[in-house]
């Protein structure tokens, strides 16, 4: 390797310590010095001393340009993700989760509602819904029995009543799915449902399709791709749990989601409606052969209604 091709080399290596510069400034000196004819000194003094103002130069415009347009270094830490970037890798995942099988789709939340003018209520809540459309309800440890046997649509996805067999059939595609939901509100029967209720009623929908109906792993990938499509949703970085991100942030009805991103999996949900609020921490939602004994009962507990 000649002088050029060894100072060449030498500035296109990674960042050096200062010791490490010394030394090959001072091979480079000495190979200077040694036995070369009096007519080639100068000429490759000349060229050191250019390569060497062009490296200084390039140092120069380097740094200035880092201030503005960082480059990643194998040291800097990583960038933080958006987003869209995050929802759509929870996506991959849960299209690639098993649908799971069993007799009872299991979903068991912690839930605290408060409102404006009452004190917070918060208990153990649980649903055992069988693929006929029968449900039994538990609160805090108790499994209660409603008025009887459901209707077989016992999934209300938006603003519509699904059996298990139609729960399947929900489009499959992130525009395909959100389409499905605004005609869903549009098609309210309950005629309580105010203009630009789209905003609220969707991030709700497709926050509850991942974890509170036994949507297929193609429906979950949709419903967080739509999510991911949505213009007011913020990464709010790594929190308890997971992932957080936050959805409608300062306006009346704010959303606050937590999934884990390595089970693209939900684990809490807060919903701030005003002075009021309501928070679910998701402790199962699958699948189960499982029904604990039932307590027959008729009523409600305090929180439900």
């Amino acid at each position: 390797m000649d002088d050029l091709q060894m100072l060449a080399t030498t500035l296109a290596a990674p960042e050096m310590s200062r010791e490490a510069v010394d030394r090959g400034r001072h091979r480079l000196l000495n190979r200077m010095r040694g036995p070369v004819s009096r007519r080639r000194r100068p000429r490759v003094l000349a060229a050191m001393l250019g390569l060497t103002a062009a490296a200084a130069a390039a140092a120069v415009v380097v740094t200035t340009s880092g201030t503005t347009a960082p480059t990643a270094t194998p040291n800097s830490p990583p960038a933080e993700l958006s987003s869209r970037q995050i929802l759509l890798a929870a996506a991959r995942t849960a299209e690639a989760r098993p649908a799971g099988s069993g007799v009872y789709w299991h979903v068991k939340t912690i839930d605290e509602n408060k409102k404006s003018t009452s004190k917070p209520v918060r208990g153990v809540l649980e649903t055992w819904t069988r693929r006929d459309g029968m449900r039994w309800d538990g609160w805090n440890g108790r499994v209660l029995t409603d008025d009887g046997p459901a209707s077989p649509a016992a999934f209300q996805v938006a603003f519509t009543k699904l059996t298990s067999a139609q729960l399947q059939g929900l489009p499959t595609t992130a525009d395909g799915l959100r389409a499905w939901i605004d005609d869903s509100i549009k098609r309210s029967k309950t005629g309580r449902v105010p203009l630009g209720a789209e905003r609220t009623y969707v991030p709700r929908t497709l926050i509850e399709l991942l974890y509170e109906f036994p949507a297929p792993p193609r429906v979950r990938a949709a419903a967080y791709r739509a999510l991911a499509a949505l213009p007011d949703v913020k990464s709010t970085g790594v929190v308890k749990g997971g992932r957080g991100l936050l959805i409608n942030g300062g306006t009346a009805d704010e959303q606050r989601l937590v999934f884990d991103p390595e089970t693209s999996l939900v684990r809490s949900v807060d919903t701030t409606m005003g002075a009021s609020y309501h928070r679910v921490t998701v402790l199962a939602a699958e699948w189960t052969n499982t029904l604990p004994k039932v307590t027959p009962h008729k009523t409600l507990p305090p929180g439900r209604g």
